[in-house]
Formats: structure tokens, C-alpha cells, sequence
């Protein structure tokens, strides 16, 4: 007759007690003993490990939001001073195609909006290296717009001046409104934990 079972056994001299299995009996008779294997996940270690882990998990994640959140609202910084500079270039516009013909001199115009594009330039860059895409292409329509005819601008009509102050700040509208939906689309409302979790 064979039979396995878990058995304690004390040794009667040494008084230990052993784990060990029986793994055949005859007649009443042991055959075959071997000693059980322990594993080493015990209820101690469970209760160690369990709690530990969820606590790390919750830290990760609380990071990853904070971290988000932080990127989110320096990147929307960056937004608002490019908007900004867009509202400082459509006042320079409007104000020398628009105002008095005889207060505009084409050439400081011309310098003035060389060193705000440069900077609106330096400023999408950033906001490019956030994530954020930029439309380059626009940017150069946008500059070509704010420059185009600017030497003549003492010798053309007021009604030339009023379609070319007019087409600078729809394309001006139009930028701030690509940037918005880009940087939506970027920094979502939701945050995807699981995703950002595992690739962070």
C-alpha cells in the first residue's frame, strides 16, 4: 500500500522537529521518508511584500501626475508669452499699415519686427521641444505676410494697406488658434496612468 502524506516528526534525543513526507508504507511499515520542501514566500513575507508594493505603485503614479501636471503648466507658459508676442506684433501692424501715414518709417518697422519674430521664433522652438508641433511652414507665411510691401507703405492706398494689415492678422489668428489645438492635443485633459506608468 502507498500512500503520501505531510508528517512532523520529534526526533525523541535531540527533541527537533522535522518536516518530512512519507512516500510509501508497507505492512504498516515505513519504507521511504523525504523532507518537504519550504517555500519561501511564508504569510510574513505576503504580509511585507503586499503593502510595500502597493505603497511604491501609489508613489509612482503620484509622481508621474505631479510631474504632469508641472510639464503641463510650463509648457502653457511658454503658450501664453508666444501669444503674447503674437498680441505685441498685430498692435505693431495695425498701428503702421492702419495709423498716421506721416509716423511711419518702413525701415524701423522692419527692424522692430525682425527682433519679434526672432523671439516668437526662439519661443515656438521651446514649445516644439515639449512636444507641441509646430507648424514651421506657417510660421515663414507669417513673416513673409508681415514684411510684404513694408518699403512702399508711404506710396500705396489705404485700401492696400487695410487688405495687407488684414490678411497679417487673420494668419496671425490663425497660428494662435494651431497652437491651441496642438498643445491639446499634447497635454490632454485625461492622463493615461497605465501608459505613462510602464514608458516613464
Amino acid at each position: 500500500m502507498t500512500k503520501e502524506q505531510e508528517v512532523s516528526t520529534n526526533i525523541a534525543n535531540n527533541n527537533v522537529s522535522i518536516n518530512c513526507k512519507i512516500n510509501q508504507i508497507n505492512n504498516n511499515h515505513i519504507v521511504s521518508i523525504s523532507p518537504t520542501k519550504s517555500s519561501w514566500m511564508t504569510d510574513y513575507h505576503l504580509n511585507i511584500f503586499f503593502p510595500t508594493l502597493l505603497v511604491i505603485i501609489g508613489w509612482r503614479i503620484l509622481y508621474l501626475n505631479a510631474k504632469k501636471l508641472a510639464t503641463r503648466t510650463e509648457s502653457k507658459a511658454i503658450l501664453d508669452s508666444i501669444i503674447k508676442i503674437y498680441e505685441e506684433i498685430d498692435k505693431l501692424v495695425v498701428d503702421f499699415w492702419l495709423g498716421d501715414l506721416t509716423e511711419q518709417d518702413p525701415e524701423s518697422y522692419l527692424m522692430i519686427i525682425m527682433a519679434k519674430f526672432e523671439t516668437l521664433n526662439n519661443r515656438t522652438n521651446d514649445l516644439h521641444s515639449r512636444n507641441v508641433d509646430i507648424d514651421k511652414s506657417a510660421l515663414n507665411e507669417y513673416y513673409s505676410a508681415l514684411t510684404l510691401n513694408c518699403e512702399y507703405r508711404n506710396s500705396i492706398t489705404q485700401s492696400e494697406c487695410t487688405v495687407l494689415a488684414q490678411n497679417i492678422l487673420n494668419t496671425s489668428r490663425q497660428n494662435i488658434s494651431n497652437l491651441y489645438i496642438n498643445y491639446s492635443k499634447t497635454y490632454k485633459p485625461t492622463y493615461n496612468i497605465i501608459k505613462n506608468f510602464l514608458h516613464s
